[in-house]
This record gives structure tokens, C-alpha cells and sequence, in this order.
């Protein structure tokens, strides 16, 4: 007769990941910008009290920061490639 031991892995939990829900404070009332109102942000052609809203929305709101963020940085690629091209 032949035994054989049975491994037993260790998984550890995985944090939660949070909601975009949960990215936003409930006291903040402002919707998140639609991604006009985010490019026009980007080109500066946005109204300056509209540019406040999203200027204090940026700031409590990550998913829109990510977003945003990444935008910047294809924008930033894509002049790089343009001057060495």
C-alpha cells in the first residue's frame, strides 16, 4: 500500500477592489465629466467655471484621475513620436 501526502497551497485573500462607487465621496454631488467635457478639459476649451468643476472633481474622484492620467500620457507619447519623426 502506497501513500501519498496531499499538498495544501496557501491562498491569500486578495484585497477587495474598490468600486468606482467607493472612489467618490457620497458628499460630493458633482456627476464625473463626459469624456467631451474631459477632452476639452485637455485642450483648454472649456468654460473657466466648468474648469473649476473638474479641476475639484479630478481631485476626489481616482477612476476620472486614471483616465485622465493615461489621456496626458498617450498625448505626451504621441508629440515624442512626432519630433523624432
Amino acid at each position: 500500500m502506497t501513500f501519498t501526502r496531499a499538498r495544501t497551497r496557501i491562498v491569500k485573500p486578495r484585497p477587495e477592489k474598490k468600486s468606482r462607487a467607493d472612489a467618490v465621496p457620497p458628499s460630493y454631488g458633482l456627476d464625473c465629466p463626459t469624456a467631451e467635457d474631459l477632452a476639452a478639459y485637455i485642450d483648454k476649451r472649456i468654460p473657466g467655471h466648468r474648469e473649476v468643476a473638474i479641476d475639484e472633481h479630478l481631485c476626489k474622484c481616482a477612476a476620472c484621475m486614471e483616465v485622465y492620467v493615461a489621456v496626458l500620457r498617450f498625448l505626451l507619447a504621441q508629440k515624442d513620436l512626432a519630433d523624432t519623426g
